[in-house]
């Protein structure tokens, strides 16, 4: 006797919906035992001064958004490119403790553990955006 399974379609809402689950999950759990207090800060590119074209926009920063992080590792210790420098980090940034569901981006800044970092890049995110991993530098 064979069995035959029932074909179940899943639609991106409930696919959206266990995503939204995981990142609540992991901020959660993860968040409580691993993460240190943090604050991400978004910069805003301003506008060009008149009188000095070439000194580029004039960025204005927001509202420090509380969040959960862990500086995962040094990775000057693992990583061999050029735009990694003596105390560049990897911070991973908790998605779903960030206040206001901000998304962190290159030049936005994180203070973790007493240390103000600048965002160099995006290093990755995961498909629950539960976890931001930025390569940052201490400013």
């Amino acid at each position: 006797m064979t069995r035959t399974r029932k074909a179940t379609a899943t639609s991106e809402t409930d696919v959206g919906n266990k995503l939204s689950l995981i990142a609540k999950a992991v901020g959660k759990h993860v968040g409580r035992h691993l993460g240190s207090e943090a604050f991400l800060t978004q910069l805003t590119p301003g506008t060009r001064t008149a009188a000095t074209l070439a000194g580029g926009t004039n960025p204005t920063k927001g509202t420090p958004a509380a969040c959960k992080g862990i500086i995962v590792k040094n990775i000057t210790k693992y990583v061999l490119e050029t735009q990694v420098q003596t105390g560049d980090q990897v911070i991973l940034l908790l998605g779903d403790t960030i206040a206001g569901k901000l998304i962190p981006q290159m030049n936005d800044e994180i203070l973790i553990q007493g240390v103000n970092y600048k965002i160099v890049r995006m290093v990755g995110v995961d498909p629950a955006k539960a976890t931001y991993a930025c390569h940052s530098r201490p400013l």
